[in-house]
């Protein structure tokens, strides 16, 4: 019996070094992956409460419900599909998740999508070179897919083949121009090869397609600071100080958006954010360091000494425990 069903984007969230394409530090350094569940798009007429709870993101009970489908009928492939699938979000249960991903492609392995999962989760387990021969298997079953020819990118990308990545998400986006998680995908790729420009450009057009990606404009404003692009970086900024709920990520967001000001000669600005940031973390040493600098260009010198005495207080303390 054939089964056709339609797999959309994987995450690979909390995965640290795993998708560092891009060489500079970003706020989503964690989060960040060209496989984003947020976008995903099952295709499916079973299962469609499957669906739904693998939309929302809801593991644990999609588990639940997977595995007393798979007690029912053992030959449910697309059950192993969905379960392997939370399984790979839930506790990152990433062995059991290619368990269950095996056993579907083995009831039925002509289903593209099965493959674009397997490749996905053995990206996430560090085997890019037996994920790459997987992902080569699902785009050859679903050559009209971008989701399976954006996956390759990601793969080719960490095996340092950046000019055949380049071309796997250009075909990506050749197949869905609208898709925001291909140019978020190409601007990694872009960014590993310290293409700049090109890869601000990219992230432009993701953030165009989808304007509330916490990832892209954590991305676009780390390589607007490297390459000087103060006013989107301030932007970009601002928005995710605003969307961010994150006390780390705040933090670190007031800093950086304050180096920005800085440059731009904001100087008001700039101290109004690093006040803001000490609210939130009143001794950390590097932004009284930043603080002082910053008094010293305004010529305050009264408040750049009494932060050098905190300075030199904070440091004696350090010294003597």
């Amino acid at each position: 019996m054939s089964k056709q069903i339609g797999h959309g984007a994987l995450a690979n969230l909390m995965l640290g070094a795993v998708l560092l394409f891009i060489t500079v530090p970003t706020a989503a350094a964690n989060e960040a992956s060209s496989f984003s569940r947020r976008e995903l798009t099952i295709k499916s007429s079973e299962h469609s409460d499957f669906r739904q709870l693998t939309l929302k993101r809801q593991s644990a009970e999609l588990i639940s419900k997977a595995t007393l489908a798979i007690e029912k009928n053992p030959e449910d492939s697309d059950a192993f599909y969905f379960r392997a699938f939370a399984e790979s979000d839930y506790k990152r249960k990433l062995d059991a998740a290619l368990i269950d991903i095996n056993k579907a492609i083995g009831l039925h392995p002509e289903v593209g999508a099965y493959y674009a999962l397997k490749a996905a989760i053995l990206h996430m387990l560090d085997e890019d070179e037996a994920a790459i021969v997987v992902a080569n298997k699902a785009t050859k079953l679903l050559p009209d897919d971008g989701n399976a020819w954006n996956y390759k990118a990601a793969i080719l990308s960490r095996l340092n083949q950046p000019a055949e990545a380049i071309k796997s998400v250009d075909f990506a986006i050749k197949l869905d121009r609208h898709a925001a998680q291909y140019h978020n995908t190409k601007a990694r790729v872009l960014a590993k090869l310290c293409r700049w420009n090109e890869a601000i450009e990219q992230l432009s057009e993701g953030l165009r397609l989808n304007p509330t990606s916490l990832i892209m404009h954590s991305d676009r404003s780390s390589i607007a600071m490297r390459v000087k692009q103060w006013n989107v970086a301030i932007s970009d900024l601002t928005w995710l100080n605003a969307h961010n709920p994150s006390l780390m990520n705040r933090e670190r967001n007031l800093r950086t958006r304050a180096k920005a000001y800085v440059e731009t000669k904001q100087y008001d600005a700039a101290l109004q954010d690093y006040q803001a940031a000490l609210k939130l973390f009143p001794d950390d040493r590097s932004v009284h360091a930043d603080v002082c600098r910053l008094y010293e260009l305004m010529g305050n010198k009264q408040s750049a000494e009494k932060e050098r005495t905190w300075l030199g207080a904070f440091d004696q303390d350090t010294t003597g425990r």
